[in-house]
This record gives C-alpha cells, sequence and structure tokens, in this order.
C-alpha cells in the first residue's frame, strides 16, 4: 500500500516536473526575444523600453527559483554527493538520511518564512516601479518553490528506502 502512495506521488512530481520545464522553456524564451527587443529598441532606434529590464528580471526570478525544482529533481542540482560517495554500505545510507533531513529543514525552514514574507504587509502592499505591478505576482514563486522542494525532499527521503518504480534515483523526463 505504501509503495502504491509513493509511485502515485512519482508519478505526480515527474507530471509536474514535466509542466514546470516547459513552462520554462517558454519564460525562456520570452525573456530573450524581450532583451533582444530591448537591445535593439535602446541602441539602434535610440527608444529604449522603460519597463523591459524590470519584466526580464522578474522571469529570471521565475527561471531560477523553478529551475531549481527541476534540476533538483532530475539530477542535476549540485549537492552534496561528492561527500556521500565517500561512504559506503550502512554510512553510505546513513549519510543519504543526514542529507536528506538537512536540505529538508532547510527548504522548509526557507518555505516556512518565505511563506510568512509573501503574506506580510511589505510584499502584499508593495508594486514594481516600472510596470506597477503588484511584486506579490512576482514574489510569490519563493514559497511555492521551497514547498515543491521540500516535497521533493521527502519523497527522495523516502526512496532512500522504497526505490522509484522505475528503478532512478531521479526522475526521467526524455
Amino acid at each position: 500500500m505504501a509503495k502504491k502512495v509513493i509511485y502515485m506521488l512519482d508519478r505526480f512530481n515527474d507530471r509536474l516536473i514535466w509542466a514546470v520545464k516547459y513552462f520554462l522553456c517558454a519564460v525562456l524564451t520570452l525573456q530573450v526575444c524581450l532583451i533582444f527587443v530591448s537591445v535593439v529598441m535602446r541602441y539602434f532606434l535610440n527608444r529604449p523600453l522603460s519597463w523591459s529590464d524590470e519584466m526580464a528580471t522578474f522571469m529570471l526570478v521565475y527561471v531560477t527559483f523553478l529551475g531549481t525544482y527541476v534540476a533538483s529533481n532530475t539530477g542535476h542540482l549540485a549537492k552534496v554527493e561528492l561527500f556521500i560517495s565517500l561512504f559506503k554500505g550502512p554510512l553510505h545510507t546513513a549519510a543519504k538520511i543526514l542529507s536528506r533531513i538537512f536540505s529538508a529543514g532547510l527548504v522548509g525552514w526557507i518555505g516556512f518564512y518565505g511563506t510568512k514574507m509573501y503574506f506580510s504587509n511589505i510584499i502584499q502592499n508593495q508594486v514594481s516601479s516600472a510596470l506597477q505591478i503588484p511584486m506579490r505576482f512576482v514574489w510569490w514563486i519563493l514559497p511555492v518553490t521551497m514547498w515543491l522542494l521540500l516535497f521533493s525532499e521527502v519523497l527522495g527521503f523516502l526512496h532512500i528506502f522504497i526505490p522509484r518504480s522505475d528503478g532512478n534515483e531521479y526522475a526521467r523526463l526524455d
């Protein structure tokens, strides 16, 4: 029964990673186009877009945080694997457990305080300077990504004891 639930959570996580990956491709494509148009407008037409740098920065925030979620789940994020690989047998398992607990604690802490910050008056009442959009539309990504990473860390912790159904350590989205 527990395996079934974990495998179901894996499928959900894998589909979410897949969707986020394609969302990131779209955002990155738009960001490159926006920066290109901004350069053309500023240096060739001498008519700079006042809002383009701010929008490109917001897009970079989305790509950074959501990209961390995808990279962490696909094994492309720098972790403490080098340290863990120094151990063999039960010490290796213990190091993996401690690593997952530490990582989950860190992202959980950031998620908790990021959520608290997000709902504070500072963020809720703040607007961006050029676009004049509420900053909550930008900064929601911090707590959401941290909670997604916590979910991934819990799944990774469970996979120390119950391997993924496909036998891989990380999600395969090829």
